[in-house]
């Protein structure tokens, strides 16, 4: 299969991001229907992750943790839910001193080691599991993009759409997450046959259980890349020298970041800065590489145009799940409901699976889920991209306080010098938005 190429009158987009959650793949969906529109050329680069892979909690298992350290804590559910989430750096009593560990069962107690953070498994397994996620996007696409292609030098389909997995900048960022308790997306999109290998490993200990895991893995890419073969969307590991070419060869390009600013340090360094447009939904604490972060945002002016939608920003803005199923289909509905409504992907799967056998697919009512709106802070930050004049929101220029001190968060200070950074403000921006009316679907 060809990989495509990028010629020197075609726009290009470059869309790097991690994909683990529900408004990264509705993100990306959007970006890949508006580049349709146009002779633009798009490549995913999917930042891997480092990953533990035999860690798993159960829904129930989660809710119980969940309980105990409210109980221990005095905790809200919320407040509770972010300290599981962030986890500890190491034993959880050197870190609770100020709760009453005595209220908790023996059970509650060996169930709570669960918020310390586990170490990381070796490189080799996150671009395992990194690869199956971008199979499964890839699969995505074909799905939902059947009609967006070209004929290449052979007469087959192509897409204007690549992915590439960034296995480079593991050594430089950190996973923010308790990787105990993040919702397990590789089991989306996951057959009977699969699933059943996933869970006869999680019965198992030690090494068994770790080279079963990893076998799911191998199992499930390999059924992955036999249905894709004949696919006009290619999968491989990003080289960095080709990126580099491919940016200096396209007439525009426009950069979308959802993850850390790793990789678009190393093109600033590559001296690519003034060819790219940049747009980058960032948190203002707990980024994943500071040192990048730093880096980029003392620079900001060396690029053509660069832009930061704050996290708390892109959250203003709230979306119809009915719309995002309509938009996205049953994947990312299943991955609505892991990572938006916190439900099981296993319990997920299973059902959809159960869907799909006995009424083909086609519900007899809609399910309670999609009256709700939830947030999608990637495809709110996205859209101010490719379609600014969309949300009400605000240019303004910020002063970026704490880039040398590591222990603080970044910090956005407003400032009137049209020299400072730009934000985009979304935060007074309370109606919802109907997704497909902004994509034109």
């Amino acid at each position: 299969m060809d990989a495509p190429t990028t010629s020197k009158s075609q726009q290009l987009v470059i869309f790097n991001n991690d994909f683990p959650d529900s408004d990264n793949w509705a993100a990306a969906l959007t970006q890949a229907l508006q580049a349709r529109k146009t002779n633009t050329h798009v490549v995913f680069i999917l930042e891997a992750r480092q990953v533990s892979l035999v860690s798993y909690l159960s829904s129930k298992e989660q809710d119980a943790l969940l309980k105990a350290i409210q109980k221990a804590s005095g905790q809200s559910h919320g407040d509770a839910f972010k300290a599981l989430l962030n986890g500890f750096p190491g034993d959880y009593r050197d870190y609770t001193r100020e709760w009453d560990l005595k209220l908790l069962s023996r059970e509650e107690r060996k169930l709570l080691r669960k918020i310390e953070k586990p170490a990381y498994d070796p490189e080799s397994d996150a671009v395992l599991h990194a690869k199956l996620v971008a199979y499964d996007f890839a699969s995505f696409l074909t799905e939902r993009l059947s009609d967006y292609g070209h004929e290449g030098t052979d007469g087959a389909s192509r897409f204007n759409i690549e992915l590439l997995i960034d296995s480079g900048c593991l050594q430089s960022i950190e996973n923010p997450v308790n990787l105990n308790v993040h919702h397990r997306d590789d089991i989306f999109g996951r057959n009977h046959s699969e699933l059943e290998s996933f869970e006869e490993a999680t019965e198992m200990e030690g090494e068994d259980k770790k080279k079963a895991i990893q076998d799911y893995y191998v199992e499930s890419i390999e059924r992955k890349v036999i249905e894709l073969k004949d696919s006009a969307v290619t999968v491989k590991l990003l080289d960095r020298k080709d990126l580099y070419k491919r940016i200096e060869a396209a007439k525009s390009v426009h950069w979308f970041g959802g993850c850390s600013l790793t990789l678009l340090q190393d093109v600033h360094k590559a001296g690519l800065a003034p060819k790219l447009n940049c747009c980058v939904q960032a948190v203002s604490a707990g980024l994943s590489d500071m040192d990048a972060a730093e880096y980029v945002f003392k620079r900001h002016v060396e690029f053509a145009d660069f832009i930061v939608v704050p996290t708390h920003s892109a959250q203003a803005i709230t979306y119809s799940v009915s719309d995002l199923v309509a938009l996205g289909g049953d994947d990312l509905e299943q991955r609505i409901l892991g990572f938006n409504f916190h439900k099981d992907p296993i319990e997920i799967t299973r059902q959809f699976m159960a869907l799909k056998t006995k009424t083909n697919g086609k519900r007899i009512k809609k399910p309670d889920h999609h009256d709700k709106r939830i947030k999608m802070p990637d495809l709110s930050a996205l859209l101010c991209m490719i379609a600014p004049g969309r949300h009400a929101g605000k240019m303004k220029n910020v002063k970026v306080k704490n880039l040398e001190n590591k222990e603080k968060p970044l910090l956005f200070e407003i400032s009137g010098s049209p020299s400072d950074m730009k934000v985009y403000d979304l935060e007074k921006r309370t109606e919802s938005s109907h997704i497909l009316e902004l994509v034109g679907s």
